[in-house]
């Protein structure tokens, strides 16, 4: 069951509000594009092979925009942070999973978000989503780009809620 799991699709997404943007990117013109609130969302193909890459290296999601600024998920993997972890002596691996405000050419810039919740999808009910937010009104800027979680769920704990969180069709 494990290796079925593990090569199958994983749907992160992220439900972004933002309440305040200065120096926003003047490129932007579709109206769409300046929203205020969004979801963002991305799939982890073959999480076998992802877990196989190189720690911290990341995977992203397509650029949205929301208040004229480009948005993405990103995603790794990362070991326990207190080391070595299981009886046979190997560490725990862990997502890690982030909101990314892409580089900006503009130096000065800010943008206020005023809810930001991190979802794992569940492919049953969006009531057994795995959620979590971080703090109201984190501001983004040109020295914080990235916030998130880089333990935000171990993988074994994904293991334990067989198919929930893989690519069936979610039911109503």
């Amino acid at each position: 069951m494990f290796r079925e799991l593990l090569d199958d699709k994983l749907t992160l997404a992220i439900d972004l509000t933002l309440k305040k943007a200065e120096a926003m990117d003047k490129k932007v013109s579709a109206p769409e594009q300046n929203n205020s609130f969004g979801t963002i969302s991305m799939e982890i193909e073959k999480v076998s092979k992802f877990l196989r890459e190189n720690l911290y290296s990341n995977r992203t999601s397509k650029t949205v925009y929301l208040k004229g600024f480009p948005w993405q998920i990103m995603a790794n993997v990362n070991p326990n942070p207190h080391g070595v972890d299981n009886t046979d002596g190997s560490t725990e691996l862990y997502l890690g999973f982030y909101l990314w405000c892409t580089s900006l050419k503009r130096e000065n810039w800010s943008c206020k978000c005023s809810s930001a919740t991190l979802r794992i999808v569940s492919q049953f009910s969006a009531d057994w989503d795995i959620r979590r937010a971080f703090a109201r009104d984190t501001v983004f800027n040109n020295s914080l780009t990235t916030f998130g979680f880089s333990n935000f769920i171990a993988f074994a704990e994904l293991w334990t809620r067989p198919k929930a969180y893989t690519t069936q069709k979610r039911t109503k």
